[in-house]
């Protein structure tokens, strides 16, 4: 089994060294969308402020899709208030679908994961990189964003950035 997970990171709050100990499994993927550059959680409000013009280039999706056989998709986001689990209760509601349906949603899921402005977690996660690569991959983004982010905008290998490349021989 693979599992890709693709975080809109504008509204995320979570933290990239939490995030990316999931991917540390090796079935599992996680990047995200358009990541802002300041990535601790007080200073995200000044890079929303300060990175207004591109902020507003979300991939706002959910979906699930499995064996492109069958898929869930709705407007339900990654909180305990969508799950029951607080005093707020959101309701929202989710479509399964089944048969051809699930290739067209993962053809769109793929063009966003191959997008030059899907980073991979652990490249945004601080304790893994130095600032100047973190640099280097928000530079990236802004380059996609301006470039409407076409499929020539994705990196040869977003895997060229994981940890095992920057790590010392």
């Amino acid at each position: 089994m693979r599992v890709r997970l693709l975080i809109d990171d504008v509204g995320a709050e979570l933290e990239d060294s939490r995030v990316s100990t999931v991917d540390i499994h090796p079935n599992i993927e996680v990047r995200l969308y358009n990541p802002l550059s300041l990535r601790s959680e007080w200073l995200k409000v000044f890079s929303k402020l300060g990175e207004f013009g591109r902020i507003n280039y979300r991939m706002h999706n959910k979906l699930i899709v499995a064996d492109n056989q069958a898929l869930i998709t709705g407007g339900r986001n990654i909180g305990d208030e969508y799950f029951a689990l607080t005093d707020v209760d959101f309701q929202d509601v989710d479509v399964i679908g089944i048969g051809p349906i699930s290739n067209d949603a993962s053809d769109s899921f793929d063009n966003f994961w191959n997008s030059g402005i899907a980073i991979p977690i652990n490249v945004m996660a601080q304790h893994h990189m130095p600032m100047i690569w973190r640099r280097y991959a928000h530079a990236w983004a802004q380059a996609c964003v301006l470039q409407q982010a076409t499929p020539t905008c994705a990196p040869s290998s977003a895997r060229a950035f994981s940890p095992k490349w920057m790590a010392p021989a």
